[in-house]
């Protein structure tokens, strides 16, 4: 009971917040794709990102590198994560498509067609490289001690991981809903995004262990 209390009372809400947070910050991104100026879209995204570790927010991919400094028992909590990061993203959709907002729901459209079309494997590569790019940014974020650095090291990290194309599984899911495609293909492509950005965030938090402690 101890455990479910902490799960839905602590973990689940704020999870829920972070989730709106990517749908908001995802809806923006997509406006402006939309008009072809990815540049100032990924700016605007990053912002999220932001806010997210500004307020410690319990955002899947920014808490999944830690998996190996915490107990098994962690793992429930990125469960619940998922789950309310999900919902908090299902109530963006719900009020975008209420207020109709034609060019971010054709956009989302777009999006998906284009990542559905590419093979698994190369899916889970880009969410590799996306895992460790969310991990530089909350990390980083945590340990610098300069305020204006970490802004600047949360903004760029997101701008390189959208300007690249990698594979950011909350934003996709969130561009799935929307676009209101739900068929097996991509919520299996949800499944590998969410696995790779596990593998890229944990992986990067182990090598940089290995390295300290070669120093």
């Amino acid at each position: 009971m101890k455990l479910l209390k902490r799960l839905f009372k602590d973990v689940f809400p704020i999870a829920v917040v972070a989730g709106v947070i990517v749908g908001i910050a995802g809806t923006i991104f997509l406006s402006q794709l939309g008009t072809d100026n990815k540049l100032l879209g990924a700016f605007l995204f990053s912002g999220g990102l932001l806010i997210v570790c500004v307020h410690s927010l319990n955002l899947f991919t920014g808490k999944v590198g830690y998996l190996v400094d915490n107990k098994p028992i962690f793992i429930l909590d990125l469960i619940v994560m998922i789950l309310g990061n999900v919902i908090g993203a299902l109530i963006i959709v719900f009020v975008v498509r209420m207020a109709n907002i034609e060019i971010v729901i054709n956009t989302a459209g777009s999006v998906v067609a284009e990542k559905v079309s590419k093979e698994w494997n190369e899916s889970l590569g880009l969410a590799i490289l996306c895992g460790i790019m969310m991990y530089i940014a909350v990390e980083g974020y945590k340990r610098v001690p300069n305020d204006i650095a970490k802004v600047f090291l949360v903004i760029f990290s997101a701008m390189i991981f959208l300007m690249a194309g990698f594979e950011h599984s909350l934003a996709n899911i969130y561009y799935f809903m929307l676009s209101g495609t739900f068929e097996l293909k991509a919520f299996l492509y949800a499944l590998i995004m969410l696995l790779g950005n596990a593998i890229g965030a944990i992986g990067f938090n182990l090598l940089e262990k290995a390295a300290k402690l070669k120093r």
